[in-house]
């Protein structure tokens, strides 16, 4: 069954769905970036069962009024229910900064975060950029194989931004959409 799904900005109309939970995903393996000097690539590790774990980032909270400068939100539905956002900022550079997507677990596998990622790169040529760039980290393969498969690469890493807390081990892993 096909499902009509609908992008449209986040006002002050709709701006309950940055209310919506995070849900918990699963950690089955890791990607290893690999530089030469000129250009990135990587590749996966999977983990053995018993390293697998599940994690959950915890809830924002997000108010509208607070968003701040540059804010651009997105608000994903479908079939008129809320499934999902897309959270972006203009910042300094010439990319677009996709600061969160979450998509609910019901809506999942059905287009809505590729349909998120379109709208985002329509924003950011409306806007006047080069595309969009994000953060992921290295342990969350399925989001960093939607990223891949909707045309995202690999463009840079930080080792150490976890040092110190609760997240130590993982690494941040930069990944860009030229339009």
């Amino acid at each position: 069954m096909e499902h009509e799904i609908q992008i449209c900005p986040i006002t002050k109309e709709n701006e309950a769905v940055l209310q919506l939970p995070n849900e918990p995903f699963s950690c089955d393996g890791r990607v290893i970036p690999m530089y030469d000097g000129k250009n990135w690539s990587y590749r996966i590790e999977m983990f053995s069962p018993d390293q697998i774990q599940t994690e959950c980032f915890p809830d924002e909270h997000y108010q509208l009024e607070t968003m701040g400068d540059g804010f651009h939100g997105l608000a994903a539905y479908v079939d008129g229910a809320c499934a999902g956002y897309a959270l972006l900022y203009t910042q300094w550079n010439q990319y677009l900064y996709l600061d969160n997507i979450l998509i609910q677990s019901a809506y999942r596998r059905y287009g809505v975060g590729s349909r998120l990622l379109e709208e985002s790169m329509k924003l950011a040529a409306q806007l006047g950029k080069l595309g969009v760039w994000l953060v992921c980290q290295d342990n969350n393969l399925q989001a960093m194989r939607f990223y891949l498969a909707n045309g995202f690469q690999l463009g840079g890493m930080n080792l150490p931004v976890y040092e110190g807390t609760k997240q130590e081990g993982k690494a941040d892993l930069y990944l860009y959409k030229k339009l």
